[in-house]
């Protein structure tokens, strides 16, 4: 997986919480490239989806 910490940095400048923009840059690292092929590759970012906006809801 692919790890972004310029964009991570960005959003937390933009006022997001650590803890999400570090999803939201693994959400960019798991579909920069491609878009999720197998099976293995759409449940790990289905969980991680569903994590972040888990995260959102009532902001």
């Amino acid at each position: 997986m692919l790890f972004f910490p310029n964009l991570e940095h960005q959003l937390i400048e933009l006022g997001e919480s650590i803890d999400q923009a570090r999803k939201l840059a693994r959400i960019v690292g798991l579909t920069k490239d491609k878009a999720p092929e197998t099976d293995e590759e759409w449940q790990e970012f289905m969980a991680v989806w569903e994590n972040t906006c888990d995260d959102s809801v009532g902001k």
